[in-house]
């Protein structure tokens, strides 16, 4: 069975990343180590470059006390 890709918001997670990074009050470094990256990481996720693979998602979701869907800025479709 083929899993299902979800679309993902690139602007969404963006700004998910933001919103946790101001929540805490992280600089960049402290926000890439807190999420197990490096900054260039951090950057190239910011900027739709690359994204988490799912199963690193479904970790660091719950390292930031989100759901992966939420984290990662998915919508589920019908």
């Amino acid at each position: 069975m083929e899993e299902q890709q979800m679309p993902l918001h690139q602007d969404r997670f963006a700004e998910v990343l933001a919103a946790i990074q101001l929540e805490r009050g992280l600089d960049d470094a402290q926000l890439a180590d807190l999420l197990e990256i490096g900054t260039r990481q951090l950057n190239n996720w910011r900027a739709g470059r690359q994204r988490p693979h799912w199963n690193k998602a479904v970790r660091l979701a719950r390292k930031v006390g989100m759901e992966p869907k939420d984290f990662m800025g998915l919508e589920a479709t019908a």
